[in-house]
């Protein structure tokens, strides 16, 4: 078998297994992940107990070599770590559960600009940018009553800036989200149906639709055919009929839409009568002819 020979199997299986256990669970945990949180429980028992979640390095994804509960499994098994890659980080503090959390998150948003974060403390304000602004705070801080925001307008007027301020907004309060530009999305989307494809179709849709928030950036700088406008009609349709969260920009207004892809997708994302969609138009002038360097 696997498992008998491969001890990173072995290990990737328990760490799956912890975190399924720590999901399924509503009982808080006070005590250091893989200590008993009580005297009567046993210690973490190699072989027997999913690995605690602490034991695998949440910024490589690798598996800490001197950890405890790491050592007593290899022991008790008898194996020997050959071929598996553990952390080479530089040393630091433990991370915490949550910081764990947190940086597993941040890794699965997918989010642009990790050198200069786009948020709304740095976005600038500018005259045809207000009401945008107004709506995407609101409804990255759980104010609104929408569940999906179009922001529309020419390049450079910071739709953009503010679709990963709202995603950045949105981690920092405990949530998901995954951002991804339409062509990119797209383009994994076809990937997905090789016949050497590691992923599914329908295995790739789904990590898209797990997102509490799903952000897609750049609708209309795809080219479109039947299956494009297909495939982006599933997407946002999915999400609009179960109350899902969704936020779009786009350079195009409700009739290219409606002509370019179907009228159904142009239906969901201008949706004024449901309550259920808030589409704002940005008509400030372009942040790059002025010389800034942020928004889009």
């Amino acid at each position: 078998m696997e498992h008998a020979s491969n001890p990173l199997a072995l290990i990737r299986q328990r760490i799956i297994g912890a975190r399924q256990a720590r999901q399924a669970s509503s009982t808080p945990q006070t005590n250091e992940p893989g200590m008993p949180n009580t005297p009567d429980e046993p210690l973490w028992r190699p072989g027997l107990d999913p690995l605690p979640e602490d034991s695998i390095c949440p910024t490589c994804s690798r598996m800490f070599r001197a950890h405890p509960a790491i050592i007593a499994t290899l022991a008790a098994k008898g194996m020997r770590a050959v071929g598996v890659r553990f952390c080479e980080c530089p040393p630091g503090p433990p991370p915490s559960y949550s910081d764990q959390v947190a940086a597993q998150r941040l890794k699965y948003a997918n989010l642009p600009h990790a050198d200069s974060p786009r948020t709304f403390a740095n976005f600038t304000p500018r005259r045809g940018t207000e009401g945008a602004r107004s709506a995407a705070w609101e409804y990255a801080t759980g104010m609104a009553g929408y569940h999906m925001l179009v922001l529309t307008g020419q390049a450079g007027t910071g739709k953009s800036h503010l679709l990963e301020a709202v995603a950045r907004e949105r981690l920092t309060l405990g949530g998901s989200a995954k951002y991804e530009t339409v062509p990119h999305l797209l383009d994994v989307l076809r990937e997905a149906y090789q016949d050497d494809a590691k992923l599914g179709f329908l295995d790739v849709f789904e990590r898209y639709q797990a997102a509490d928030l799903l952000v897609l950036d750049d609708l209309g700088a795809e080219t479109v055919t039947p299956w494009v406008a297909e495939k982006l009609t599933t997407l946002v349709d999915e999400r609009y009929r179960n109350g899902r969260d969704l936020a779009i920009a786009t350079n195009l207004l409700r009739e290219d839409v409606a002509r370019t892809y179907h009228e159904r997708l142009a239906s969901r994302l201008w949706d004024a009568r449901t309550g259920m969609v808030c589409s704002v138009a940005l008509t400030a002038t372009d942040y790059r002819a002025l010389g800034g360097g942020r928004g889009r």
